[in-house]
């Protein structure tokens, strides 16, 4: 079976003139796709399948019965589009959460046995090349961790407009402070406690009061107007997520896309203007050279499900292609291998045992922060072996959850719709 994803109108799609036949599936976006909330049912609830109740939650079985993947997608800070992200983050159950070593590096085991070719197409009006290499890249590592032979990865000039229409209300309030404003910004998906969080209220902890620091769950896509406001208006920013089939999560990437037509629509007036309002802003020109009221730095924490940090080296080129693209400058990313034994060693000081290294760029990080300064980016793994690190994610955390919801140990390797 050929399926085809796509995030093209309609309109668009049909002039690509497709001969399509029974054999061929296609996938586009009808505005109902819900968002992968990190909950990990299709691993040990429903092992194959996502839980969530929508059109795609199959979208391992449909992996797993086709032998070609073509994806169209527009181009974004090197990534795929919000919707082509979050089909891809819907994936997973295509794959086990028991690991195996490829070319040196953690990655999942294989639910299913067939292997397919990938083609991806990009477009877009105004592509960068380091956006273009950034895709490459990403392209490749999602082939590695799908099982898939890259065919072929091609960029076309498609003219788009990327600024399309805001709903914004209120003011951007310009108010004097003696104190840096920094946001953290917990771009987990999960509802609830979350290694992101975690990450970032170490670091809140580190900065202490010297800031005035403001903590946002963005565990929604959806989120108020006036958070957009507050966020256009600080000193920085920190970014704090987990790493979703090599990238950025889907909910969190639509944030940013959001962010960014703000950012480079409501740019800041002189700093002796106290109130500006967002209507007035929105009705200048969009190459407006106004420029903003003090730069914007951004920083960085990734984490993955692997046990290399290294392998988050793709999405923190996502977030500095965004800051180019926002008019913000980049600071510093640190990135943590396999994040979430962070839950098993809680009780652990920062900066001992397994959460040294972890321990040593927070502290570094809190200090750039607070001083305004760059950084260089620091990826690294946890300070434990790789063999305990892979006994403990399956033994203390993917079977006893899965014994919890009512299942066997070989329940985890079921394969839905599997027809090959």
């Amino acid at each position: 079976m050929k399926l085809i994803i796509h995030d093209l109108s309609e309109r668009e799609f049909t002039k690509l003139e497709l001969s399509q036949d029974d054999d061929m599936r296609i996938i586009s976006d009808d505005g109902t796709i819900k968002s992968c909330v990190g909950c990990f049912g299709c691993w040990i609830k429903t092992p194959g399948r996502c839980v969530l109740n929508d059109k795609y939650n199959n979208m391992g079985e449909l992996l797993a019965r086709c032998d070609e993947l073509v994806v169209i997608s527009r181009l974004v800070y090197g990534s795929y589009s919000p919707f082509i992200r979050n089909v891809l983050d819907r994936s997973i159950p295509y794959l086990l959460p028991y690991f195996t070593v490829i070319n040196g590096e953690i990655h999942h085991q294989p639910r299913y046995e067939n292997r397919l070719d990938l083609t991806v197409h990009f477009y877009g009006d105004d592509m960068e090349e380091r956006e273009k290499e950034t895709a490459k890249q990403l392209v490749i590592a999602n082939a590695v961790n799908l099982y898939a032979n890259v065919k072929d990865v091609n960029f076309h000039k498609l003219a788009q407009k990327r600024v399309e229409e805001y709903n914004c209300s209120g003011e951007c309030e310009n108010k004097p402070s003696s104190k840096m404003k920094i946001a953290l910004l917990n771009g987990s998906p999960k509802q609830g406690a979350s290694t992101s969080g975690w990450m970032i209220g170490k670091l809140e902890e580190i900065i202490g009061d010297e800031c005035d620091v403001s903590s946002f769950n963005l565990s929604r896509t959806e989120i108020e107007d006036g958070i957009y406001d507050d966020l256009c208006n600080m000193d920085a920013l920190v970014i704090s997520c987990p790493l979703y089939v090599d990238a950025i999560p889907s909910h969190l990437f639509r944030i940013l896309v959001e962010l960014e037509k703000r950012m480079n629509k409501l740019r800041l007036v002189e700093p002796q203007t106290e109130n500006i309002h967002i209507d007035e802003l929105l009705e200048e020109d969009a190459e407006s050279s106004r420029p903003r009221k003090k730069d914007t730095l951004v920083y960085a924490i990734l984490h993955n499900g692997f046990y290399e940090g290294s392998q988050n080296y793709i999405a923190l080129d996502i977030i500095k292609n965004w800051c180019n693209r926002s008019g913000v400058t980049y600071a510093q990313g640190i990135a943590q291998g396999s994040g979430e034994v962070v839950g098993f060693v809680e009780t652990v000081p920062l900066g001992h045992g397994p959460l040294k290294n972890l321990g040593l760029a927070l502290y570094e990080l809190a200090e750039n922060i607070k001083a305004s300064s760059l950084g260089e980016d620091k990826l690294f793994n946890p300070n434990l072996p790789r063999l305990m690190w892979r006994l403990m994610a399956s033994h203390s955390f993917w079977q006893p959850q899965a014994r919890k919801n009512g299942l066997k140990i070989r329940d985890i390797r079921n394969r839905h719709g599997y027809m090959k």
